[in-house]
């Protein structure tokens, strides 16, 4: 079912899920890790877990997921993108521990840090065949 951002936008506010938040410039909604929000420009998605200070638009293939699939699922997505890069980040350090640094409260730090976020990622992998099985 593809849809336009604005079928997403409403699908988001009609979501029990996240947060809602509206000022006098922006109404947005937030849901691990992704702002949608709508303003005198538009419906924009952003991804939180990126770009610093200042939040960066989700990327094409994201933005995709949340057009032919809906709100829940792309945010699913987005978070389990975000858990896989941070996996990758953890598994460099865990390597960098091993070789060179050797400092075993840290390697446990990581190996554990590890563990969370590979079930973190088979979590979020069974919301995405949930959702995609309603569909």
């Amino acid at each position: 079912m593809i849809q336009t951002i604005k079928d997403v936008w409403y699908e988001a506010l009609d979501s029990y899920e996240g947060v809602a938040l509206k000022t006098h410039n922006e109404h947005s909604k937030f849901l691990m890790g992704v702002k949608i929000k709508t303003d005198s420009n538009g419906v924009v998605i952003y991804n939180t877990k990126r770009g610093g200070m200042f939040y960066k638009e989700v990327e094409d293939h994201q933005l995709d997921v949340f057009l032919t699939k809906g709100w829940l699922c792309g945010v699913y997505n987005v978070a389990k993108e975000n858990a896989m890069s941070t996996l990758d980040v953890v598994t460099n350090a865990i390597k960098e521990e091993v070789g060179t640094n050797r400092n075993e409260k840290r390697y446990e730090f990581l190996k554990q840090k590890r563990v969370e976020l590979m079930n973190k990622i088979s979590d979020l992998i069974k919301l995405i065949e949930d959702e995609d099985n309603k569909h």
